[in-house]
């Protein structure tokens, strides 16, 4: 299923004349993508049902001791997912092979169970920390979901998510030099705009088009990286969000502490990620309380098994509400340790992606980002980047069909003739195996 005008049909004509004002405002950016929600009346009754069972059903278990709903989600899962079916397992165990992240880029079509509604499934594409596209077979109600879900995490901050008719509600910024953007209307906002904007000043006509174009239509939520909204703050657009929402990359909690200062709302720290969306998030504490009932989270030491509470390890999920992608303990790079108020878990000492910036030779920027775009279509494993103090830089890689002279061809278009680049490839155990991608910089 694709992205058409057809493919909207609870829009109404208001908000097709709302959609008109977003993209022909003289300030509007340089918009280069069309998306929507792709909902029909079913889907988006579905969501709502999902937002009320949501606020209706705590997250809770106790340590070891799976909510019920695992053991029947496991049993489909073995019985109708192809690769799961060859663990030969019949039920759940604490012995139940774990899913790699790898599996996902190389095997993604074995998730999607027999039977599936294949005419209904839509494609995201994220680049991520993989190294190159990792294609995610979805559904619009799965995409869908991630708003009550996103508003559970601003709730439990003190702020909220309105909608309505005429109103930008969330606005997903971003700073890199490439990255869709595109305004689309979301009926399960009522009516309300969802905004996708890159604040590089090469994607609007004129740089102060991005203060013009966010006062003429000032969004009530705004989430994006730490870099993102870094740059955000210094363009002084005189914003007062009900909220900010930081996801992607850590949070350092100083930055929070100067973007509450300056945004006057409550900085949301989301995990989140595009293989099941909204996981957990914090405002204050520190600590990560879950946001969805249907996913079970497991923290596993290396060698698979469970981790005492306090315990830190790698966060292991089951379940999601994604129909072509069932996780049945899907490993996801993400360190982590587990602790309990009764039977509800918390998050604690979440590690994840670092925020990295590089320095060209002409002393401007670039984020991390840009670096694994460059990068995407290569078949490369892992990699590390690293730039010392004399911009130097210095790439290790796992590849076995990649060349050192593709990865400089594209590293030179992407820091400039002049920089000093030395690539080398990496034996199997010298690069982390529980990250596809890591940034280093000595510069700050």
């Amino acid at each position: 299923m694709s992205w058409s005008a057809e493919a909207e049909p609870l829009l109404t004509a208001a908000d097709r004349s709302f959609l008109r004002q977003l993209s022909e405002h003289p300030a509007a950016p340089l918009y280069n993508y069309a998306c929507g929600e792709m909902l029909d009346a079913e889907g988006l009754q579905w969501v709502r049902d999902f937002e009320a069972t949501l606020r209706q059903t705590p997250v809770a278990w106790r340590h070891g001791q799976p909510p019920q709903w695992v053991e029947e989600f496991t049993r489909r899962c073995l019985d109708y997912v192809p690769l799961y079916r060859q663990y030969s397992h019949r039920g759940w165990s604490a012995n139940l092979p774990c899913l790699p992240r790898q599996a996902l880029r190389d095997h993604y079509q074995e998730l999607i169970p027999e039977g599936a509604p294949l005419e209904q499934m839509v494609h995201y594409w994220t680049s991520g920390t993989s190294g190159n596209r990792l294609e995610i077979p979805s559904h619009p109600v799965a995409a869908g979901a991630y708003l009550p879900l996103l508003r559970k995490a601003l709730e439990l901050s003190g702020a909220s998510l309105p909608g309505g008719e005429g109103q930008v509600a969330i606005a997903l910024v971003f700073y890199q030099q490439q990255t869709l953007t595109y305004p689309s209307i979301s009926r399960v906002l009522d009516g309300a705009a969802f905004l996708k904007l890159n604040l590089h000043p090469s994607q609007w006509r004129r740089p102060e088009d991005r203060q013009a174009y966010l006062r003429s239509f000032p969004p009530q939520v705004i989430s994006g990286n730490p870099l993102s909204l870094e740059e955000l703050a210094q363009l002084d657009c005189g914003l007062r969000p009900k909220a900010l929402v930081s996801t992607s990359m850590a949070l350092l909690e100083g930055q929070r502490r100067r973007l509450q200062e300056l945004f006057l709302c409550p900085v949301v720290d989301l995990y989140s990620m595009a293989e099941c969306r909204c996981l957990a998030a914090h405002s204050q504490s520190g600590r990560y309380p879950l946001l969805a009932h249907d996913v079970y989270v497991e923290i596993l030491s290396p060698e698979g098994q469970l981790c005492s509470p306090g315990e830190r390890g790698e966060i292991t999920l089951t379940g999601g509400r994604n129909p072509f992608q069932p996780l049945l303990r899907y490993q996801t790079g993400d360190f982590a340790a587990m602790e309990w108020e009764e039977d509800r878990p918390y998050l604690t000492g979440l590690q994840g992606r670092a925020p990295v910036r590089f320095r060209r030779q002409d002393g401007s920027w670039l984020n991390n980002i840009d670096v694994t775009v460059a990068l995407s279509d290569l078949p490369l494993r892992r990699f590390h980047l690293h730039q010392d103090r004399e911009l130097r830089l210095s790439f290790r890689y796992q590849a076995s069909q990649v060349t050192a002279e593709e990865v400089k061809q594209r590293l030179v278009e992407l820091f400039g003739s002049r920089v000093s680049l030395e690539i080398t490839l990496a034996a199997a155990g010298e690069l982390l195996e529980n990250k596809w991608i890591n940034y280093t910089s000595e510069i700050f």
